[in-house]
């Protein structure tokens, strides 16, 4: 049986109305890429939280470490709380993505972070297990 090559053909379709836009540096409205949204959109839209939280007791503090979002990040907000109810309270924040706490309160307490936007909006908190500082 014979064989037949077909050729290959490409098509080329420009798609009208799917262009890109950036933001301008004088503080203009930015508008979206198709089938996106625009920057002042994002910047209404909280982070996503960081997957997991690790507490690693040193002998000169609690070592803590998450991975990253991926998103748009301004800092991390690193918090604190005693166990069983104490309220959660900011002991820090930072670009990175880990934090020292030198200073750790005796007992039982949890750390806590989660990622805040140049637009100043938060993920919910990432907890870590419980650690037992002595």
């Amino acid at each position: 049986m014979p064989r037949h090559h077909l050729p290959a053909v490409v098509l080329l379709v420009a798609l009208a109305g799917c262009t890109t836009h950036t933001p301008t540096a004088a503080g203009g409205s930015s508008s979206a890429a198709a089938g996106g949204i625009s920057t002042e959109e994002a910047a209404r839209v909280a982070p996503l939280a960081p997957a997991a939280l690790a507490a690693v007791v040193a002998p000169d503090g609690v070592r803590l470490s998450w991975p990253t979002t991926g998103e748009d990040v301004a800092y991390h907000e690193v918090l604190r709380r005693k166990l069983p109810d104490g309220v959660w309270r900011t002991i820090g924040r930072t670009g990175g993505l880990s934090w020292w706490d030198r200073r750790p309160e005796p007992g039982h307490q949890r750390y806590a972070v989660r990622a805040v936007n140049p637009a100043r909006r938060a993920s919910p908190l990432t907890e870590s297990a419980p650690v037992d500082w002595s």
